[in-house]
């Protein structure tokens, strides 16, 4: 998929991360041997270079496909981070961040929230959600939506898929825009994922202080 490691710290605020490609090449039978998160129903696909995959739009009250959705990202963190932080700590983390409730009803506490899936033979194994910004952010970054969520199944690391979901993000970003010649996107980075982002485009505008966590602001025209 040809991105970059995810890494937690303390998370305060969901990010728009990809995770570590631990265990990425790797046989299916020893994918399935060393990780919880093996699909049998997709062992075809596990060592196929490119897979295309079906993106749509999950409702908001889609509560079945947000706790799937949650899962996925579950699935992908534990993954990258296993052997950085305890399972406990990390299930609290995510919980806090992508609990369905989040997903269904706080949103985070942004105005506007939109769900989007990747799905292979109708298994989701990519999540993307697009968000408006913060109400203290529409000055410094006025016409932009910011990514909030990018995460890969584990089985599926290193095909691309971050990369394909970022461009349906950016295209239904600018088609949601009041003005798509000035439309944006803008992320709040990992530092360890700020290489994926530059790779698509975006430009860094500085480090930014989220309690105890810095991230990377970086912004795309569209």
């Amino acid at each position: 998929m040809g991105c970059s490691c995810f890494s937690i710290c303390k998370i305060s605020r969901p990010q728009a991360v990809i995770p570590d490609q631990t265990g990425c090449n790797r046989t299916p039978s020893e994918f399935k041997q060393k990780s919880p998160y093996f699909l049998p129903e997709l062992s075809k696909y596990y060592e196929e270079p490119q897979i295309e995959i079906d993106i749509r739009q999950i409702l908001n009250q889609d509560t079945k496909e947000l706790t799937m959705f949650h899962e996925l990202i579950k699935a992908s963190i534990l993954t990258a981070e296993k052997s950085h932080h305890s399972e406990e700590e990390l299930d609290a983390l995510i919980y806090d961040l992508y609990g369905v409730e989040h997903l269904c009803e706080k949103r985070w506490n942004r105005n506007w929230c939109a769900f989007y899936g990747g799905y292979l033979d109708g298994v989701l194994i990519v999540a993307g959600c697009l968000c408006s910004l913060e109400e203290d952010q529409y000055s410094s970054y006025p016409n932009t939506l910011e990514v909030m969520a990018l995460f890969v199944h584990p089985m599926f690391f290193r095909k691309n898929l971050g990369s394909k979901m970022l461009a349906h993000l950016e295209t239904q970003a600018k088609h949601s825009s009041t003005d798509p010649k000035t439309s944006q996107l803008y992320v709040a980075s990992a530092l360890t994922s700020i290489g994926f982002y530059e790779k698509h485009g975006f430009k860094r505008q500085g480090l930014k202080q989220f309690d105890e966590e810095v991230c990377m602001e970086l912004t795309k025209i569209l």
